[in-house]
């Protein structure tokens, strides 16, 4: 999709990572057929005519394309890979770009199949797009810009050391269009968190829960879906704090953080906001808590 054609709100608030997409063939009818061949019957003569299809599709960007492009094979998962014996996405790549080296001599394409990781084995349902999500992981992505210095540091009294030696930028294009998607953002958080739906929606008492927030509370967040909401609906300002297991995603976190938190910082308004199932698993907590 090239820019500017009209988006849908979702795509408004989160645009896609792309300008433009091509397709040789609709996933149906022979072409399906010839892909199950290649892919669960193994005949690896259907990849000739397939990559010479897909070196077509490709070739439609010539006119916009630049001269160096990466190319990324959609990865399969590690399981299905060792019963497949090979990715017929990568094996239809690497044909792809031969085609391509000769018939457009002027572009340098790179196969980088090392950027993707597939990290969930499920069969994918190109229907759902929330259900396509998570499913893969980018490892070391090519940079599009070469590093002149790497600096490591405190973020903020790295940032004000360097912020008078950079140059205003006059073109506030980008800056304003982050900023209208926030905006677009908070408006649809706060439509969802004001519905008035039967039973309630669990954004509701996220987002009324800013009303009564101190501007030094801190919250600790539990692992599983109220982390969504917490992070999308809270509003964080002032002096508050979040907190939340990240990197261990353990369940029942909120509870035994917010009596930390009570203990390191005695006057300050705590709030654990939690699960049924995580509070289930922290009841004797809860018990001696109280």
């Amino acid at each position: 999709m090239k820019q500017g054609k009209t988006l849908c709100r979702r795509c408004r608030l989160a645009p896609p990572p792309f300008e433009k997409a091509v397709s040789f063939a609709p996933y149906d009818g022979r072409m399906r057929e010839a892909l199950h061949e290649l892919k669960f019957e193994r005949r690896r003569s259907t990849a000739v005519r397939l990559a010479a299809m897909l070196a077509g599709a490709i070739a439609q960007l010539e006119d916009e394309a630049p001269s160096e492009m990466l190319v990324v094979p959609v990865p399969l998962h590690r399981s299905r890979q060792r019963v497949r014996g090979f990715n017929q996405t990568r094996l239809l790549a690497v044909r792809a770009l031969d085609l391509l080296a000769r018939s457009h001599p002027r572009w340098k394409l790179t196969l980088a199949p090392q950027v993707l990781v597939r990290t969930r084995a499920a069969a994918l349902n190109y229907n759902d797009v929330d259900g396509c999500r998570g499913r893969y992981l980018t490892v070391n992505p090519p940079l599009p810009y070469t590093l002149g210095m790497e600096v490591v540091g405190d973020a903020a009294a790295t940032l004000k050391e360097l912020l008078p030696l950079l140059t205003r930028n006059e073109d506030r294009s980008f800056l304003e269009q982050a900023q209208s998607g926030m905006r677009e953002w908070w408006e649809l958080m706060q439509e969802r968190g004001t519905r008035e739906d039967t039973p309630m929606r669990p954004q509701v008492p996220a987002w009324h829960l800013n009303q009564v927030l101190h501007e030094d509370a801190i919250i600790c967040g539990d692992s599983g879906t109220v982390t969504t909401w917490a992070a999308r609906q809270i509003r964080l300002r002032g002096h508050q704090r979040f907190s939340f297991s990240g990197t261990n995603c353990s369940m029942s976190a909120a509870l035994p953080y917010a009596i930390g938190a009570a203990a390191a910082y005695p006057g300050r308004q705590i709030v654990a906001f939690t699960g049924d199932g995580s509070l289930t698993m922290n009841l004797g907590d809860f018990l001696t808590c109280v």
